[in-house]
């Protein structure tokens, strides 16, 4: 073990693992992985952190994409609220989870 399984590189390891389960429509699996990456940057980085929020948007992300619209838009606030935190409101990342967040909620409408 160079780094330990709780080390900031692990987390993006499994971050890309789920974001390959998402990609080939394993849902479950994909919130699996993020979640095990959101458990170590907690760990980490705290609760108040960009990788933080960058996980809740993954985990939005997902839920979307499966059609699980409410808990998409529960965990883009989440990460919209993180990312205002840390950026100005033009940044990609705001831009990015505002239309993923708009469009979720356009799905239950």
């Amino acid at each position: 073990k160079v780094h330990g399984d709780k080390h900031p590189s692990v987390a993006r390891e499994y971050n890309n693992l789920a974001f390959a389960y998402n990609s080939q429509g394993e849902y479950e699996k994909a919130i699996e992985y993020i979640n095990k990456a959101l458990t170590i940057d907690l760990k980490v980085q705290g609760d108040k952190h960009p990788q933080v929020a960058l996980r809740y948007d993954n985990i939005g992300a997902t839920y979307r994409n499966q059609g699980e619209y409410p808990k998409a838009i529960e965990y883009f606030k989440k990460a919209l609220n993180m990312y205002r935190l840390f950026y100005e409101p033009q940044h990609p990342q705001i831009e990015t989870c505002l239309a993923n967040l708009e469009y979720s909620e356009s799905k239950l409408r």
